[in-house]
């Protein structure tokens, strides 16, 4: 069986449902939670004649009922459903729970996560590409691997036997609210000592379909990360889980969009919704059009100067 968490608000119930249907198109016997914020009865419909059509059912919770008591300084683009991964060890019974962002498509099988021997792994992730001093400014020791915290894979009976939910709540009390990082932080922090790292494929990001592996080296300076060019470039070419962060490229529910894998996610959307002029006119921020441009016309050392200078080394 496989197990998949998502978490969000009215706003991102289409992205939701796309990505649900995405992982019915490649996988069998799937169950499906969601915690949502506020979510509207069109919504909470939705979700369900979505899940009808495929002969499936879907767990809603309300994110009240998994943090009650827990404040949260939330502050610009980052909803409190954010958190809720953290804290599924009383509703989930399964031994492991696929957390995926609503802004991801899944265009292939996710049974070998979940035979994946996990005995001494809290939780699995693709890395982050951070550089020693990145993580020395938000608390992390150097050479600690640090995952995305967009998909993860949670081994819930190492979690809920650990007592992971209480140890994160504790972490976000002693910073008032607002952790270094977030709920990734969050995460990263509980989990230092028992993360499992996935194969980039699983979480394809923005950055690894712009730059090349070594450019990403040289960009990000990461001092733990993926060795060799070859997962990179397996990801790249055949992903499994295509993650549509907002970087880089305008998202495929924006027009004009430049994804690379924008129809993966349009596909989907076009026949579910029936509606293929309904995508939302957005342009794409000057500031990315910028690092586009500079980076199509730039000699790359050039480019990777101009980046450090403005990201302060980072």
């Amino acid at each position: 069986m496989i197990t998949v968490l998502y978490s969000c608000n009215d706003f991102y119930i289409r992205q939701t449902i796309v990505s649900m249907i995405s992982i019915l198109k490649h996988n069998i016997q799937v169950k499906f939670y969601l915690v949502g914020e506020n979510l509207s009865q069109n919504s909470r419909e939705q979700l369900q004649a979505a899940m009808k059509k495929y002969g499936q059912t879907i767990h809603i919770f309300d994110i009240e009922d998994i943090m009650p008591e827990l404040h949260l300084d939330i502050h610009g683009r980052h909803p409190r459903t954010i958190y809720a991964k953290l804290f599924m060890e009383s509703i989930v019974s399964e031994s492991k729970l696929l957390y995926l962002d609503s802004d991801t498509v899944v265009t292939g099988s996710l049974e070998s996560l979940f035979t994946r021997n996990m005995s001494q792994e809290l939780v699995a992730g693709v890395l982050m590409p951070y550089s020693s001093k990145v993580k020395k400014r938000y608390g992390f020791r150097t050479g600690q691997p640090y995952l995305c915290d967009g998909i993860l894979l949670f081994n819930m009976e190492l979690w809920r036997k650990m007592r992971k939910s209480s140890e994160c709540a504790e972490h976000i009390r002693a910073h008032a609210g607002s952790p270094p990082m977030l709920s990734e932080g969050t995460l990263n922090h509980v989990c230092a000592e028992n993360i499992g790292i996935l194969e980039p494929e699983y979480n394809v990001m923005p950055a690894m379909l712009m730059y090349r592996p070594e450019q990403i080296r040289q960009l990000f300076q990461p001092d733990y990360y993926y060795m060799g060019d070859e997962p990179i470039f397996r990801a790249r070419t055949s992903p499994i889980i295509v993650h549509f962060m907002n970087e880089l490229y305008n998202r495929p529910w924006f027009e004009p969009c430049d994804h690379p894998w924008k129809s993966f996610y349009r596909d989907i959307n076009d026949a579910v919704f029936d509606e293929h002029d309904s995508y939302i006119q957005k342009n794409i921020s000057l500031n990315v059009k910028l690092t586009k441009v500079l980076f199509k016309v730039l000699p790359f050392p050039l480019f990777a100067w101009m980046y450090h200078v403005r990201h302060v080394f980072r």
